[in-house]
């Protein structure tokens, strides 16, 4: 595969896959600055229905993604589950992310599926845990955001 000079003047690879190799010998590897604890505006900007690995449980993985700030378009990565020892903690956040859904009965993967929640606000508290031997941002709270925009749509 042989680079070809695009028009904006960077290096645009043809279609070529099957010859195309790297040499990633001389390229510095990037390192990941971790979310420091604090208060940040989010916005939901994936959420998937999925099973929990260790118990089977039907939960939601989220990715947010900070609105301002310092770390304004980092992630946050987080779960809300459902297994019936969580759904005291999974309707405080309903009430925070789509309280439309915090009284009666919903299907989580119709949601999730629907992207129904999809640029719903919120602001959530961090702290920093360790995981696997390395510090990494967890939510510790869910708050109401100041903006209004989470109405229910649907």
């Amino acid at each position: 595969m042989k680079p070809i000079e695009s028009d904006v003047g960077e290096d645009v690879f043809d279609d070529d896959d099957d010859n195309f190799t790297l040499d990633m010998s001389s390229v510095e590897e990037a390192k990941r600055e971790v979310i420091p604890a604090g208060t940040y505006p989010v916005v939901i900007a994936s959420l998937d229905y999925a099973r929990s690995q260790s118990s089977n449980q039907p939960m939601w993985s989220i990715q947010l993604e900070i609105e301002e700030g310092t770390f304004a378009g980092r992630k946050i990565y987080t779960n809300l589950s459902f297994s019936p020892k969580a759904l005291g903690m999974s309707k405080a956040v309903l009430r925070v992310i789509a309280p439309e859904l915090a009284e009666g009965s919903f299907n989580p993967k119709q949601i999730a599926d629907n992207g129904d929640l999809l640029g719903r606000r919120a602001k959530v508290k961090t702290k920093l845990e360790a995981y696997q031997g390395e510090k990494q941002t967890r939510v510790s709270r869910w708050l109401p955001s100041t903006d209004s925009t989470n109405a229910f749509i649907g």
